[in-house]
């Protein structure tokens, strides 16, 4: 399991978008939400045939003007609700102050430390390392994600993933 939100296409190709809290990952999920399928705000699972396990709790939307974030149904902003889905990639999110949205890609070493720091679960997996490496090696769509704006990001999304089979 990975922190992370996940969301799927209307074609059921899922994207794990990992990062720490409070990095964008929930702005990120109310932006794609719209138009893609919501799974996940909080923990990407996932079967060995790559089949994700949903997991819709409500997001925490950070609320300035209170200093407080609250819980939001994915309903309350218009999300689109579960549905089948299969995982085509894993994605480290990097959000930044300004610049287009881009997918870098990451060696596989990078990577695994990236996304060693966000899972749990990982050391009682048998090989977890070498399991890490061959998920990021089989995945059509894997990379480090740099945006400013999550519309922007968006956007760059929709295109990487239709480029999935």
């Amino acid at each position: 399991m990975f922190h992370a939100a996940v969301l799927a296409d209307g074609a059921g190709r899922a994207i794990a978008f990992i990062a720490r809290s409070g990095t964008g990952k929930t702005t990120l999920t109310a932006e794609l939400g719209q138009q893609w399928h919501y799974l996940s705000d909080e923990t990407a699972a996932f079967m060995d045939d790559g089949t994700v396990v949903p997991y819709p709790k409500p997001l925490s939307m950070s609320r300035p003007a209170v200093g407080l974030k609250l819980e939001t149904p994915a309903d309350d902003l218009g999300l689109l609700g579960v549905a089948p889905a299969r995982l085509v990639g894993l994605v480290l999110l990097d959000r930044r102050a300004s610049g287009p949205a881009r997918l870098v890609d990451v060696p596989a070493p990078q990577a695994l430390v990236a996304l060693a720091a966000e899972s749990s679960g990982l050391v009682d997996l048998p090989g977890p390392l070498r399991r890490l490496a061959a998920l990021w090696a089989a995945l059509p769509v894997t990379g480090r994600l740099e945006y400013a704006e999550a519309r922007d990001a968006v956007r760059l999304v929709r295109d990487v993933a239709s480029l999935a089979t």
